[in-house]
């Protein structure tokens, strides 16, 4: 430990602080605890807004859980991988700085232990969700009010942690904890899934327990790392994902996953008995004291605080980019595949009109140039395509895709904008989500009661979208070669899979439509169809 550390007290070494013993905390010693550190480190600490009490805080709730050697390399190897990029000649650093209270907490196992709890929350949560879960820790474990950190204290300490586990495996380990769970169960609906209210998964999305049943659960996790508890069970919804991949990355506990049908979707030792079982269920399921002590999470709509926005409440979980596709659309990107000659058309025209728009073509005058970024090689053209192949793996292996999207590329600009039309009105055509198929839907259902699930993942024309737009971003995105990748989130893809504005006339896509070129005046059914075709390309008409 530097000298210039944060001290806490005057015997600490970097294990549990003096005011812990044997995992209890003498308050009258935490009360009367002298605070050190030099001027730099005191200072780095007061520009995150931390006080050095909240700082203890963290030190005492990070002294009720043991983290084994495992759990400490883990860690140590994030935090030594965190990096600072210089920019403007080296005058302003971006990143993770060598004196950053990141790696000031990381010089201390208790430091470390802090740091990883922080880290892991806010990893799968919402910054505002991780600091009430410490609050709420904090009070599920009988710790005195007087010595509780506020709220936007606790805030301060999960903002300054955030990241430091991003490039770590411990999101995909989250995923791989989900299993089929990330699917809803099917319906007769046309996009084939219901209400997922009581599982966790609802609306499509990820959805956090409340924060005091997580905070109950962390502490049965902590009472098993400290040999308190034999073994424990722990039943909810996706919230079990998080649980369970921070028993296993952090914790390097013995652990066994059930799906909510009671089959084992995952099990890290075949020859001893779990310590921790999860089973993803029903929420509204009553806890059975049985031999061993069981924690059902609750719902985050029944929490009652001061937070309004929804995302706040939902996890984050990321996935590899090779299968990606697969796994968050599942059935979806099945049939796109096996249309897979209009999803070439599509990409290969986005690739020959970027080309059109960058190289200054004159049948490309019609776009607007203003919000126009693909200007790099691997934005437009063949460079387009391979930043496709690149980033989704999977479409290597779909048939005819690379010759179909190659082919596309030697045709005119305004062959190209034609074809770009035809493909997405005909993946319209085939798609049975209810926002394809409004003419289906009862006119006083408006566009905002369509379930997300159903306009993101139920639908083939979103999931082009999704594709053209990841790999827009990722033509435009510089990544360290000798870094960690960094892996994108079911949720940021589902996101990216949202379609603003269809046209609302019925018959726009009428087969009489497919063959009729873009037009910039003409009758309204016109000009909004071509609003909409140039949104398809994430383009902007020139005034």
């Amino acid at each position: 430990m530097s000298s210039g550390a944060l001290q806490v007290g005057s015997g600490w070494r970097g294990g549990n602080p003096s005011f812990v013993q044997q995992g209890q905390v003498d308050w009258v010693a935490f009360g009367n605890t002298i605070w050190s550190a030099s001027a730099a480190i005191l200072q780095r600490f007061a520009a995150a807004g931390i006080q050095p009490v909240t700082f203890g805080a963290g030190l005492v709730l990070a002294s009720q859980f043991h983290l084994d050697r495992l759990g400490q390399w883990r860690m140590e190897k994030a935090v030594e991988s965190l990096r600072a990029v210089p920019v403007l000649e080296n005058l302003l650093y971006i990143g993770f700085g060598y004196q950053s209270v990141v790696r000031t907490m990381g010089e201390t196992v208790a430091g470390l232990k802090s740091l990883a709890l922080c880290a892991c929350l806010t990893e799968v949560h919402s910054e505002e969700f991780s600091a009430w879960v410490l609050s709420e820790l904090w009070q599920v474990s009988g710790f005195p009010d007087e010595f509780q950190p506020s709220y936007t204290q606790f805030l301060a300490l999960v903002k300054v942690s955030a990241g430091v586990v991003s490039a770590t495996e411990f999101g995909t380990v989250l995923d791989t904890m989900l299993g089929d769970q990330i699917w809803r169960q099917p319906s007769d609906s046309a996009s084939g899934y219901e209400s997922g209210e009581a599982s966790g998964f609802e609306d499509g999305v990820l959805t956090a327990s409340t924060a005091k049943d997580l905070a109950n659960a962390l502490r049965g996790l902590f009472m098993v790392s400290r040999d308190e508890a034999e073994t424990i069970v722990i039943t909810g919804g996706s919230e079990c994902a998080f649980l369970a991949g921070l028993a296993h990355w952090l914790f390097n506990m013995r652990i066994q996953v059930h799906n909510s049908q009671g089959q084992s979707i995952f099990k890290n030792d075949e020859e001893k008995p779990a310590q921790v079982i999860f089973q993803y269920g029903e929420l509204r399921t009553k806890a059975i004291q049985i031999a061993h002590t069981t924690y059902v999470l609750g719902h985050c709509r029944d929490m009652f605080s001061p937070m309004q926005e929804s995302e706040q409440s939902n996890l984050i979980v990321r996935t590899s980019w090779n299968g990606s596709l697969s796994r968050v659309y599942g059935t979806t990107f099945q049939r796109l595949s096996e249309v897979s000659h209009l999803l070439g058309d599509y990409l290969g025209g986005v690739a020959r009109i970027y080309k059109a728009v960058s190289c200054g073509e004159p049948n490309a005058g019609r776009i607007c140039r203003k919000n126009f970024y693909y200007y790099v090689e691997t934005s437009y053209g063949y460079g387009f395509i391979e930043t496709v192949l690149a980033t989704f793996p999977e479409l290597q292996r779909t048939d005819g895709l690379l010759d179909r999207m190659q082919h596309i590329i030697d045709f005119s600009f305004d062959d190209a904008l034609r074809i770009t039309e035809q493909s997405v009105s005909a993946l319209k055509n085939i798609c049975n989500c209810s926002h394809c198929k409004f003419v289906r839907r009862p006119e006083h259902v408006p566009d905002d009661e369509i379930g997300f699930a159903e306009i993101t993942r139920g639908c083939i024309v979103g999931l082009t979208y999704a594709i053209r737009k990841i790999a827009s971003i990722m033509a435009r995105t510089v990544q360290d070669p000798d870094g960690p990748p960094l892996l994108p989130s079911v949720q940021g893809i589902l996101e990216l899979s949202r379609i603003d504005d269809f046209p609302q006339e019925a018959g726009l896509y009428d087969g009489a439509e497919l063959d009729k070129p873009l037009k910039d005046e003409g009758s309204k059914s016109d000009s909004k169809t071509t609003e909409f075709y140039f949104q398809a390309l994430g383009l902007v008409k020139e005034a």
